[in-house]
């Protein structure tokens, strides 16, 4: 039994280790596709082909979830810092930032959490083991990059509504700012484009709230689960207006919505493994004896 124990132990280590190396060599490749190419299409067919292929090899190699967590660390973690790297040191002309180096960081964590949980979904055996291991250790991994996005884009450098041509700082008819915005548009042909960045940050950065808040208030009623996000997409857009002067009710409504869409999104992965499973999102499967 010990002897089985080691070997099983020794057969880990490897696993980890080819994961570590083939993970910085695919971030080096793909970051040098950035540098020949510097084509935000070319580079993200290869972060999303590259994450597919491997997040398959080891979770069929392994048999345990765990190893995809190394990949999502092993990719975001570097990917995180070469870009942070890119941006501070822009002068030096060898890699030029662009505004999509984030949303690849953001890739290397979505994308092999997706794939696990649609594996997880239809796994009969149960033939791998440890997802809500990995799923929870990625989440922190995402709560160590989200949290400060949310309190420098909610406080420190807010996101601010697009300029309507209107010169009112405080708007409180809904949708009256996004009209207003949409009518200028319409006339000038200028301006769309940040309306829809707005909204899309807007959404993108409210969503984990919404999804992760299901979770953890699961069994909570639903009243106050519907006052906590009113506060929460009222409480940004009012510490802007203590400070800016500036408060718009559009703003919240699309916090708001990205909030409902975390929920919806939640509430569509449960759906599915009460569908498939007979079971919540994130129940406990029976394992194999060996592991």
């Amino acid at each position: 039994m010990k002897w089985r124990i080691y070997i099983y132990r020794r057969r880990s280590i490897k696993i980890n280790t080819m994961i570590i190396l083939s993970c910085l060599l695919y971030i080096g490749f793909e970051f040098a596709i950035y540098y020949f190419t510097d084509s935000a299409l070319f580079v993200f067919s290869i972060a999303v082909l590259g994450d597919i292929i491997l997040t398959h090899i080891f979770l069929e190699t392994a048999l345990t979830y765990d190893t995809c967590f190394l990949l999502t660390l092993f990719s975001a973690v570097p990917a995180s810092i070469i870009a942070a790297l890119i941006y501070f040191n822009q002068t030096g002309h060898l890699l030029i930032y662009h505004k999509f180096l984030p949303y690849l960081v953001l890739l290397h964590w979505l994308l092999p959490l997706a794939q696990c949980t649609f594996r997880c979904l239809f796994d009969r055996g149960p033939r791998f083991v440890h997802y809500n291991s990995f799923f929870w250790k990625t989440s922190v991994l995402l709560f160590l990059y989200y949290v400060p996005a949310l309190v420098i884009r909610s406080f420190l450098l807010p996101l601010e509504f697009p300029y309507t041509f209107t010169g009112k700082e405080i708007s409180l008819i809904p949708f009256m700012a996004t009209a207003t915005h949409i009518e200028n548009f319409i006339y000038t042909g200028i301006g769309i484009e940040a309306l829809l960045f707005y909204l899309a940050h807007s959404l993108l950065l409210f969503l984990p709230i919404g999804f992760y808040g299901s979770i953890f208030l699961k069994k909570k009623p639903f009243i106050p689960k519907a006052f906590l996000c009113l506060i929460l997409s009222v409480l940004s857009e009012g510490i802007t207006w203590r400070f800016k002067g500036a408060f718009m009710i559009d703003a919240c409504i699309f916090r708001l919505l990205g909030i409902i869409f975390g929920i919806l999104l939640y509430q569509l992965i449960n759906y599915l493994f009460r569908l498939y499973t007979h079971e919540d999102f994130l129940y406990e499967r029976d394992r194999y004896s060996f592991f």
